[in-house]
């Protein structure tokens, strides 16, 4: 009776271990751009907290782009990758007025 339980106990000491070391933190490795630097192509989603892209009736609101864009304008050269090809006239063009 004594080995099964051994066997068990080191066994999930082991498998414990090896959990934990999954779930250690990892240093991310510096950005490939410099500082200042703007980035070629940023993808973006216009969905903020409760939005979802799985419910049709979910309306983004062309204020809501555009504070976005704003926000990213200083990261980016004007390209944008959008979710939603029904969308593209008024994200574009909120794009182009962000360049």
């Amino acid at each position: 009776m004594r080995l099964p339980a051994g066997l068990f106990l080191v066994s999930a000491a082991v498998i414990l271990t090896a959990w934990w070391r999954l779930g250690m933190p990892v240093q991310m490795p510096p950005a490939p751009i410099n500082p200042g630097e703007k980035l070629h192509c940023l993808s973006y989603a216009p969905f903020r907290a409760g939005q979802t892209p799985l419910d049709e009736s979910t309306r983004i609101d062309p204020k809501q782009i555009e504070e976005d864009l704003q926000r990213r304008s200083p990261h980016g050269n004007g390209r944008v990758s959008h979710h939603r090809a029904a969308r593209r006239g008024a994200l574009l063009q909120t794009a182009g007025s962000n360049t």
